[in-house]
This record gives C-alpha cells, structure tokens and sequence, in this order.
C-alpha cells in the first residue's frame, strides 16, 4: 500500500489558485499533482 502524501496549506492553496484563476481542469491538476479528485473536492 502507498505511503499518504500530505500536502501543505500552501500547496493546496496554488493548486486550487490554478483551477479557479487559469481554469485547468480538475482531471488534469489531479494527473499532474499526483492527487485524487476526492481529495481536491475537500479542500
């Protein structure tokens, strides 16, 4: 089983900065971000 990748406050925040400003879609942050869909929803 793969270890959790936590992700700092301030990762999450340029994460969630470049799907609203630059409107990357979700698929395509969760590809390059190594992260789940799940996971960007609860942030």
């Amino acid at each position: 089983m793969p270890r959790r990748k936590n992700s700092t406050p301030a990762q999450k925040v340029a994460i969630v900065r470049e799907h609203l400003l630059e409107k990357v879609p979700v698929s395509d942050l969760c590809d390059k971000h190594g992260i789940r869909a799940v996971s960007f929803y609860q942030w």
